[in-house]
C-alpha cells in the first residue's frame, strides 16, 4: 500500500523523473505481488484489484514518457496521447 501511495504522488508531480520514479515503484509492485500469501478470499480480490491498477499506471507511464521523447514527431506523439486516454488512471492522473 506504501509502495502504491508513493507511486500515485510521484505520478501526479508530473515531472519526468517522477514519472520515471512512478514507473519504477509499480513494476516493483507487480513484481512482488507473485510472492503475496493470502489467506482470504477478500485478500485475492484486493491483490487482483493491485495487479490491475499497478499494471494499467506501468502502460500509461510508458506510454507518457515515449510521448515525451517523441519531440520530433508530433503524430506519434498525438497517437501516443490518444492511446494515453484509454488507460484506467485515477481522473488526476488523466491531465
Amino acid at each position: 500500500e506504501e509502495k502504491l501511495k508513493s507511486g500515485y504522488k510521484a505520478t501526479t508531480s508530473g515531472k519526468d523523473e517522477k514519472l520515471t520514479e512512478a514507473l519504477r515503484l509499480f513494476l516493483s509492485i507487480l513484481h512482488t505481488i507473485p510472492l503475496v500469501v493470502v489467506e482470504s478470499r477478500s485478500e485475492v480480490d484486493e491483490v487482483k484489484e493491485l495487479v490491475s491498477i499497478a499494471k494499467e499506471y506501468v502502460l500509461g507511464l510508458k506510454m507518457e514518457l515515449k510521448r515525451r521523447q517523441k519531440k520530433d514527431d508530433p503524430v506519434r506523439q498525438q497517437e501516443l496521447a490518444a492511446y494515453f486516454t484509454h488507460c484506467n488512471l485515477q481522473l488526476p492522473h488523466l491531465r
